[in-house]
């Protein structure tokens, strides 16, 4: 599936749960972000060794915000799910 179709999709299951827009484009960023880091690989096949992988990136080398993260997880856990 291409990465369009994928954004759509989520966007549309994000919005039958009543996720706000913010949240919405949020999500899809995270989610965007997640693809860009793991550009050689399809991230639907990650493991949970690669996804805490990218946390402790995100913690550690890109010392963002623990809010920051904690929104990152929950789109890449929502992103998951769909899959």
């Amino acid at each position: 599936m291409k990465y369009d179709a994928i954004q759509i999709s989520m966007s549309k299951a994000l919005k039958l749960k009543g996720y706000s827009p913010k949240t919405i484009k949020s999500y899809l960023s995270h989610v965007g972000v997640l693809r860009r880091y793991y550009s050689n690989r399809n991230i639907v096949m990650l493991g949970d060794e690669d996804i805490n992988q990218y946390i402790l990136y995100m913690i550690d080398d890109r010392e963002y915000s623990s809010a920051y993260v904690n929104q990152a997880v929950s789109a890449i856990k929502f992103y998951m799910h769909m899959y």
